[in-house]
C-alpha cells in the first residue's frame, strides 16, 4: 500500500463499498431501484433516498471546498447532504452538489489581493441569512475549505459562527497551503485557521506541508492535491460512517459530540492492515504518519477511532488494535470507536484516527 495510486484505489474501493452497504442495511427506501454496485461508480445520489438518524451535512467554501466535495461525492460517502458555497459561478456551476449557494453579489477589488479574503468575510456576512437557511436542522456541520485563497479562507469562519449560533455541531475540516504557494497565502491561512479554531467546536486540519512527506518524488502536482482531497474525504468519512453505516460497535451521536467538543484542533491519518496483526498494523501506519504523528495521540483531548475489517477478524486481534492506541494516550481519556463489518474486506483492516486538543 505504500504506492500512492494504490492507497487511493484503496481508499475509493472500501468506502464505496461502504456507501452500497450502507443503503441497503440502512436507507431502504431508493429512488428509481437501480442496482448499487459495490465497486463502480457511486449509483444512488444522496437525494435520492430518505436519510434516517442524524442530519449530517457538508459545506464546500470556495473552490478547494467545491474541488473536495466533488471527491467526497464521487467516493461515495453515505447518508451526507452537500451544499456548495462560493463567490465564482463557473466554479460553483462545476461542482457536483445538488445544493449550491452563490455568493458572489459582492462587490470586489481585485486591485487589492492582499485583502482578496476580506470579501470571502463580507460575503459571506451578507448572505448569512440564506447560508443560515441553508444549513437550519443540521446536526453535524462539516465545513469544508482550502484555506489561503480568498473565499475558502475568509467565509469559513463566518459559516462556523452561523452554525454554532443554530448550536449545530461544527467540525472545520481545512487544508492548509503547499510551501510552494507563497508567504501571503500561509498567513492568511493561518490568520482563519486561528478565527475557525475560536468559532468551530473543532478544527480538523490538514496541513499540506506534511502531505509533501509522505508523496513520492515522481508524483505529479496533480498528485499532491487528489492526496490532500483524500484526507479532507478520510475525516468526513471517519466521523460520518459512525452513524451512516450500522455496525457491531455504535456510538452515541452525543458521545461523539462530547469529544468532538475536546478537540479545539484536530489530524486527521487512515492506516491500512494486512496479514497477521493487521489491526495493529493499520493502527501503527495512521499514528506513525506525518499528518497525525505519535505526538498529537499522546497530547489529545479525545480520540475518534473508525475502524471496518472483514467478518474474519479474530477477537484478540481487535482488542490488540484498540489496546494498540491506547498504549499511547493518557489514562482515563475520551476514545469512542465504531466497528464496521464488510465482507469483501476480508483479511484487511482500516482505521481512520481523529485526535487532537
Amino acid at each position: 500500500m505504500d504506492n500512492l495510486l494504490d492507497r487511493r484505489k484503496f481508499l475509493h474501493r472500501s468506502l464505496t463499498y461502504c456507501s452500497g452497504l450502507a443503503v441497503l442495511m440502512a436507507m431502504p427506501s431508493l429512488a428509481g431501484g437501480r442496482k448499487i454496485s459495490a465497486f463502480g461508480e457511486v449509483p444512488v445520489a444522496v437525494n435520492e433516498f430518505e436519510i434516517t438518524g442524524a442530519d449530517i451535512r457538508v459545506i464546500g467554501v470556495g473552490c478547494g471546498g467545491c474541488i473536495a466535495l466533488n471527491s467526497m461525492i464521487g467516493t461515495g460517502i453515505p447518508g451526507v447532504k452537500y451544499i456548495a458555497v462560493n463567490r465564482d459561478e463557473q466554479a460553483l456551476g462545476s461542482c457536483l452538489a445538488t445544493n449550491k449557494l452563490n455568493i458572489g453579489s459582492i462587490a470586489n477589488d481585485a486591485t487589492n489581493a492582499a485583502t482578496q479574503h476580506e470579501f470571502g468575510r463580507k460575503a459571506a456576512e451578507a448572505h448569512s441569512t440564506v447560508i443560515a437557511k441553508a444549513i437550519h436542522g443540521t446536526d453535524l456541520l462539516f465545513i469544508v475549505a482550502g484555506l489561503g485563497g480568498s473565499t475558502g479562507t475568509g467565509a469559513a469562519p463566518v459559516i462556523a459562527k452561523i452554525a454554532k449560533d443554530q448550536g449545530i455541531l461544527t467540525a472545520g475540516v481545512v487544508t492548509t497551503p503547499f510551501p510552494f504557494e507563497g508567504g501571503r497565502r500561509a498567513k492568511q491561512a493561518a490568520d482563519s485557521l486561528r478565527i475557525l479554531e475560536d468559532t468551530a467546536n473543532s478544527t480538523i486540519v490538514v496541513p499540506n506541508t506534511d502531505l509533501l512527506t509522505m508523496i513520492d518524488r515522481k508524483a505529479t502536482l496533480l498528485d499532491a492535491f487528489r492526496m490532500a482531497d483524500d484526507s479532507l474525504c478520510q475525516a468526513v468519512a471517519g466521523i460520518s460512517t459512525l452513524y451512516t453505516i450500522p455496525g457491531l460497535s455504535d456510538p452515541d451521536f452525543y458521545d461523539v459530540r462530547a469529544v468532538i467538543n475536546l478537540m479545539r484542533s484536530a489530524r486527521v491519518r487512515h492506516g491500512v492492515g494486512q496479514g497477521v496483526n493487521r489491526a495493529v498494523a493499520a493502527m501503527q501506519q495512521a499514528i506513525n504518519s506525518p499528518l497525525l504523528g505519535a505526538e498529537t495521540v499522546e497530547s489529545a483531548a479525545g480520540v475518534i477511532l473508525n475502524i471496518s475489517c472483514g467478518p474474519d477478524i479474530g477477537q484478540n486481534e481487535a482488542l490488540n488494535g484498540i489496546r494498540h492506541i491506547q498504549e499511547f494516550v493518557r489514562d482515563f481519556l475520551p476514545i469512542v470507536y465504531g466497528f464496521k463489518i464488510f465482507p469483501e474486506q476480508a483479511g484487511t483492516v482500516v482505521a481512520t484516527i481523529i485526535a487532537g486538543r
